[in-house]
């Protein structure tokens, strides 16, 4: 070097070059985030909540779960909505059920309900996203397409032409799970003696592993997990077996679907739009 300082000299095209490359890099990533974005349609779906001779609703499931955690745990406040997942938690004053709340719209109790879709990936060999199964939705729906985004609407209309109203899913065990946030108490579903839903060519239009949320235990009991282990046990014992049905809207399977995130959800069917 003999003691100099070596000076990298660029030229002005070039400066505009690497500057012009800056902020193509940027556009493309910012438009791949709102393309990936755009995928993110979650969708649940509903049971009726009155039971019947051969199934149980949702205001049944919720009482049951209620009277069993009562039986476990000396509960001072209950505050949980008649259909909804429960939510455990310890307070000051001792334990309380409330409502579990939904995370985009808070104060509003989440209706027990099964997962059709996610609007993320949980599993690397997973199936349980729009843009994992699109592509079986369009072998059902000719009209639907997988090159763009299908909107809202174009899904829910896809999921009417496999999913009916009536169908029953039978219930085959009850389990927990350990979460960031506590523990989460859960029937599995089956239908047809799957735990995933297939189109008629046999190939998944739904993630594996469907299921209705019963109780999600708060992180400030989960010392308590002698008391969670024969809760579960017991709810095994009441529920193992039994059939839930979906729900009908005027002839049609009570679906909902949303964008990620988004507070202004609808639950759609080809004849009847609401706004839950």
């Amino acid at each position: 070097m003999n003691g100099r300082c070596c000076v990298l000299k660029i030229k002005r095209k070039d400066i505009l070059k690497i500057f012009f490359f800056i902020i193509l890099s940027f556009c493309n990533s910012a438009t791949f985030g709102l393309s990936e974005n755009s995928w993110q349609i979650g969708g649940k779906i509903h049971f009726e909540e009155k039971s019947g001779v051969d199934y149980i609703g949702t205001v049944e499931l919720n009482k049951i779960a209620k009277e069993s955690v009562k039986e476990h745990f000396n509960i001072v406040s209950d505050s949980c909505t008649y259909n909804a997942k429960l939510l455990l938690k310890k307070e000051k004053d001792g334990f309380v059920v409330k409502h579990y709340e939904e995370k985009s719209r808070p104060g509003v109790g989440e209706e027990m309900h099964a997962t059709l879709l996610y609007s993320e990936k949980r599993f690397d060999d997973g199936h349980e996203t729009l843009l994992a199964v699109c592509n079986n939705l369009t072998q059902v729906d000719k009209s639907l397409s997988c090159t763009d985004a299908p909107t809202v609407e174009q899904v829910a209309a896809g999921y009417q032409k496999i999913i009916k109203p009536g169908w029953k899913f039978k219930i085959s065990d009850v389990m927990f799970k350990v979460e960031k946030a506590g523990f989460t108490i859960f029937a599995n579903l089956l239908f047809k003696d799957k735990d995933e839903i297939l189109n008629e060519s046999g190939n998944p239009v739904s993630g594996r592993f469907l299921h209705i949320t019963l109780v999600n235990v708060d992180q400030s009991v989960v010392l308590d997990k002698l008391k969670i282990d024969q809760l579960v046990l017991k709810l095994r014992k009441k529920l193992r077996g039994k059939m839930v049905k979906i729900s009908n809207i005027n002839g049609q399977a009570d679906l909902e679907f949303g964008v990620s995130g988004s507070s202004d959800r609808t639950r759609l069917t080809l004849g009847n739009q609401s706004t839950v």
